[in-house]
């Protein structure tokens, strides 16, 4: 087992909706949303920073020249580290404790076929808007290994729970839960960028130790590092990073 460290240069984005007012306090239903795009975002070390590692690794199985600092993998071999993830801009610090389990699967002919990444971690961001100290745990596959795919595609369950504080107006201290599953995340094998790709939330907790409420909504990905979070509602969020 061997530690990494990695330095990741953050952007500022902000979850909003038309009832923010002039104040900028904002809604039970928009701290959660915020709070459920900050589970995903790489801007804050969410979910897509771990998806996003699993297909830099897969990306080593197809083409080894590639110099990237990633060990050789081996068909049906379990592999383990433990990383640190940590960044600032513009306001938005980050720092995630993280330990990545990983296998690669092959035919009987040794072709790979699935690459699979569990993960568990430790998360604390702080932002103008909120600050979190929360707990993931995820399963990751990524397939589109074949050499005449000119995609990755990732699947993937995660749930993150925590303690956050929404720093606007007179602010929210939420303790809450919230599912994700991501469907058909597509990755581009030259850019290992995301393409597009869906993904369900859900999310449940209480504010203020008082009130505790059940949202849910679904995250279109949309390329070019932006996504949108469209709640059950009808209202949308959209973020970038």
């Amino acid at each position: 087992m061997y530690v990494v460290t990695l330095l990741i240069t953050l952007g500022m984005f902000t979850a909003c909706s038309d009832s923010d007012d002039a104040s900028g306090s904002i809604n039970q239903e928009e701290a959660a949303a915020e709070t459920i795009i900050n589970a995903m975002s790489p801007e804050t070390g969410g979910a897509i920073t771990q998806t996003d590692e699993a297909v830099v690794k897969a990306s080593t199985i197809e083409d080894a020249a590639k110099q990237t600092d990633e060990p050789t993998i081996s068909c049906g071999v379990a592999y383990a580290n433990e990383v640190t993830l940590a960044g600032t801009q513009g306001g938005v610090t980050y720092y995630v404790g993280a330990d990545w389990n990983w296998m690669l699967s092959c035919t009987v002919f040794g072709v790979p076929e699935t690459f699979t990444m569990s993960f568990s971690s430790s998360r604390q961001y702080t932002s103008n808007r909120m600050t979190s100290d929360d707990d993931s745990v995820g399963e990751i596959a990524v397939s589109g290994l074949e050499l005449l795919s000119n995609v990755f595609v990732v699947n993937s369950e995660v749930i993150n729970s925590g303690n956050q504080i929404s720093t606007l107006g007179n602010g929210y201290d939420l303790n809450s839960t919230i599912n994700i599953t991501i469907s058909n995340l597509t990755y581009d094998k030259a850019t290992l960028e995301i393409l597009s790709g869906s993904a369900n939330v859900s999310f449940s907790g209480t504010f203020n130790g008082t009130s505790s409420e059940i949202y849910g909504g679904t995250v279109e990905f949309l390329g070019s590092k932006n996504a949108v979070l469209n709640m059950n509602n009808g209202n949308s969020y959209p973020f970038s990073w």
